[in-house]
C-alpha cells in the first residue's frame, strides 16, 4: 500500500508540473463527477464534444502546435497522449522498509528479505497462471 501511494503521489506531482495542469484537473474532475449511469448519454451530447475539444486544446498548447487563424484550427492533430512517469522518487523503497521494520519491531534486513521473497512469490504465481 505504501508503494502504491508513493507511485500515485509521484505521478500526481509530475502531472501538476505540466503546463496548464490545473485545467486538466478541472476537466478530469468534471468528467468524473458525471454518474456512471449517465455517461453513455453524456458521451453522445454536445457537452462531451466541448470536453474533448478542451482536452485537445490543452494537448495542442502542451505540444506547441501552431494555430491557423485563417482556417480557425490547429495545423496538426493533437498528440493523443501525455506520458507522466509514476516511478516513485529515489529512496522510497528504503523509506518503506524502515517504516515497516519500525512498525513491526523487526530489523530492516529481515524486512528487505521478506519483501524480496514476496516479490519472488508474486512472479512465480503470475508465471503459473
Amino acid at each position: 500500500m505504501l508503494w502504491r501511494s508513493a507511485e500515485q503521489d509521484a505521478g500526481d506531482e509530475r502531472l501538476r508540473k505540466l503546463p496548464h495542469a490545473d485545467e486538466v484537473h478541472a476537466l478530469q474532475a468534471a468528467a468524473n463527477a458525471i454518474p456512471v449511469e449517465q455517461r453513455r448519454a453524456w458521451v453522445a451530447s454536445d457537452h462531451h464534444d466541448d470536453h474533448v475539444g478542451d482536452l485537445e486544446c490543452w494537448l495542442h498548447r502542451r505540444a506547441g502546435t501552431q494555430f491557423d487563424e485563417e482556417r480557425g484550427m490547429f495545423v496538426a492533430k493533437a498528440p493523443r497522449g501525455v506520458e507522466v512517469s509514476k516511478k516513485p522518487p529515489r529512496g522510497t523503497r528504503q523509506r518503506i522498509i524502515a517504516e515497516v521494520a519500525s512498525r513491526y519491531g523487526i530489523s530492516e534486513h529481515t524486512t528487505n528479505r521478506l519483501w524480496k521473497a514476496y516479490r519472488r512469490f508474486e512472479r512465480e504465481l503470475r508465471a503459473a497462471n
